[in-house]
């Protein structure tokens, strides 16, 4: 009963969890605290048997023996019996605190590996000149993929960009999912902030601070601020000390075209192995230029950058 109400297992109970689930982990505590009732039911059982027994005992040697040995061996039945429930007690209390220490151990060492882990993922390295005060601290510290709630989603940012999918359906559907669209947009309710006012001026701030950069470093969830001007002239020495070529901005357009009309010539070719539905996929939509960027290397000298290319909305993007 201790166990169930200190929430401490034995181990030849205990039931694992196949993954950290939160749903699973539940479950293997449920079949760990069934297995336990089970067992002290069990024990109950087996102490009515002996109880039982004690009393047939006693009827018997009511009949046979004479009172003062019958007397005799019912105190001696009684010093054994009390020498060897306070030896099993003391047995069970040295295994529940045991069991005690180990599971206060477990929770220790849970919390920090937990606090290790939040400080890792949430630690902030400042390369630039800019001093950050405590609200700013507070912003970065929630990470580059944190996503702020808004209040209320308004009509004029969600309408114009379901435009272009709204169109491709005829009329009468388009504007009955306008309709519901908009009554959603007008009925929504309001989110709660989580951020505070505080967050939400250090993040304008750091908006309008056209003098850093404000990146994640190449490995880790680290947030890396970095002066702009030394950004910039890290990723300028790379791009002049790698096999890249400069094209003039006259001709970038025409160079984009032609890579896209290339592709979309090759793919042609192979449309009747590739089947209708994957040539659309894989025939390029637009012609826009590979974004070029640097992941600062904070675990080196000097701080490096990583240069990454990224091809999202490239012609050859859907052939990755």
């Amino acid at each position: 009963m201790r166990c169930l109400k200190q929430n401490v297992f034995p181990k030849s109970l205990m039931v694992k969890s196949p993954d950290n689930s939160i749903r699973s982990i539940k479950a293997a505590i449920s079949a760990t605290r069934t297995f336990i009732r089970k067992r002290i039911r069990k024990a109950t059982m087996n102490l009515e048997a002996l109880r039982s027994r004690v009393c047939n005992i006693d009827d018997i040697l009511s009949v046979i023996a004479l009172n003062e040995i019958r007397s005799d061996i019912i105190e001696f039945l009684k010093h054994r019996e009390q020498f060897y429930y306070q030896s099993s007690k003391q047995r069970q209390a040295r295994k529940f605190e045991k069991l005690l220490k180990h599971s206060s151990n477990n929770k220790v060492q849970q919390t920090e590996n937990r606090s290790n882990k939040h400080d890792m993922n949430k630690i902030i390295v400042n390369l630039s000149d800019r001093l950050l005060n405590p609200h700013e601290i507070s912003l970065l510290k929630k990470g580059l993929n944190f996503n702020i709630n808004r209040h209320k989603l308004t009509p004029f940012n969600v309408i114009p960009t379901l435009e272009p999918a709204l169109n491709i359906l005829p009329n009468d559907t388009a504007n009955e999912l306008r309709n519901k669209i908009m009554n959603t947009l007008l009925h929504q309710k309001p989110h709660n902030p989580n951020i505070n006012k505080n967050e939400y001026y250090a993040l304008k701030q750091l908006r309008e601070d056209k003098t850093i950069i404000i990146t994640r470093a190449d490995k880790g969830n680290t947030t890396v601020i970095m002066n702009k001007k030394e950004y910039e002239k890290k990723a300028k020495e790379h791009l002049q000390e790698g096999p890249y070529e400069q094209i003039k901005e006259a001709k970038s357009r025409t160079t984009f075209n032609k890579f896209k009309a290339e592709t979309g010539k090759h793919l042609q070719s192979l449309k009747a192995k590739l089947g209708s539905s994957l040539w659309f996929v894989l025939c390029p939509k637009s012609c826009n230029p590979c974004r070029f960027y640097g992941l600062p290397k904070i675990h080196k000298n000097n701080t490096p950058l990583r240069p990454v290319v990224d091809y999202t909305n490239s012609p050859t993007y859907n052939l990755a």
